[in-house]
């Protein structure tokens, strides 16, 4: 069990998630009757708010060592002008047709 849980793909996870309840426990403790300003609040937990971003990194990780991600990166990089040139027509068209 003990195993399964230290290997450093569960860590990431572990660190990933942590700070969502860190930050519910420090909520919990700290409105203990006083009336608190929620910007405040927010602008203290907004390291939490940063590390939970590892998320992010550990989907990047995974994509180095999956064969079809890769070949999807090497086909946008391949067909990157032609999807610029879809998406500045297809914003064209959005403005043209909402006005």
């Amino acid at each position: 069990f003990w195993a399964f849980q230290l290997q450093p793909a569960n860590m990431v996870d572990v660190v990933a998630i942590m700070p969502f309840y860190v930050e519910l426990l420090v909520a919990a403790f700290s409105s203990g009757g006083e009336e608190e300003d929620s910007g405040s609040e927010g602008a203290n937990l907004m390291v939490l708010r940063i590390i939970r971003l590892t998320r992010i990194f550990r989907a990047f990780k995974v994509s180095k060592y999956s064969e079809v991600v890769q070949m999807l990166g090497h086909v946008f990089r391949r067909s990157s002008t032609a999807l610029y040139c879809l998406g500045f027509y297809l914003t064209l068209a959005v403005c043209i047709f909402s006005s």
